[in-house]
């Protein structure tokens, strides 16, 4: 009889480990189908986006590299744009600042924005210029040598900078931004500086601005960088 009882236990026992072990299992498959499946449609639904236009999936600034130049007029949509990016500065050391050429120059928009980083600090610089005068806003003391998330969004009034998908800082605009018959995104491979160099993944350029769900699937988006980097 009691040999029965520790059988019956036994089974018992047995039973609710496996039903254990496949609860652990099945909440893990539903949680890698519900991953999979957010993931593929956040993919979809930036690819789905006519005012997108991806400049480069990696692209080294400052090296020897060819400047890239990507045109991005069809992907206009009145004043606003908005470039989000992965950025690591991997080699950085300060330089005699001047008026002229004040920025390690990581990219621009034809005549309109320029994004770089000063010469004598660590901060990131978005210079915006208008019909009636420029603005230039400042994110101070960027960390480098790691991947961080940037997106700066420019409007007719604002331009607004997140970084890893948080809004950091907003500046008003003194003037709307300058519209040229062109528009081209370049990156800047002749900084005039042999100690700044960096790079750049998952950079994207927007003819419009982003909103909130925009801004959480692009910083939360992987940036493809090659295995050596």
């Amino acid at each position: 009889m009691n040999n029965n009882r520790v059988n019956i236990s036994a089974r018992i026992n047995n039973a609710s480990s496996t039903n254990k072990i496949l609860i652990v299992i099945m909440s893990a498959i539903l949680l890698f189908s519900i991953f999979y499946w957010t993931m593929h449609m956040n993919k979809n639904y930036l690819e789905n986006s006519k005012y997108q236009t991806l400049i480069s999936p990696y692209v080294e600034v400052n090296k020897n590299m060819q400047p890239l130049s990507v045109d991005v007029h069809g992907s206009k949509q009145g004043n606003d744009m908005a470039f989000s990016f992965w950025l690591k500065v991997t080699n950085y050391q300060s330089s005699s600042n001047n008026i002229d050429d004040p920025l390690n120059i990581l990219f621009c928009l034809s005549n309109t924005v320029y994004v770089g980083i000063d010469k004598e600090s660590n901060n990131l610089v978005t210079y915006v210029q208008g019909h009636s005068g420029s603005t230039s806003i400042e994110l101070m003391n960027i960390p480098f040598h790691t991947w961080t998330h940037y997106i700066i969004s420019v409007s007719h009034q604002y331009v607004n900078i997140y970084l890893n998908g948080q809004l950091i800082k907003s500046e008003l605009l003194r003037s709307s931004p300058l519209m040229t018959s062109t528009y081209n995104v370049h990156t800047n491979t002749q900084n005039n500086n042999p100690n700044f160099t960096a790079e750049l993944g998952n950079f994207y350029y927007f003819g419009k601005s982003l909103n909130k769900k925009d801004i959480e699937i692009l910083s939360q988006s992987i940036p493809r960088i090659p295995k050596n980097h």
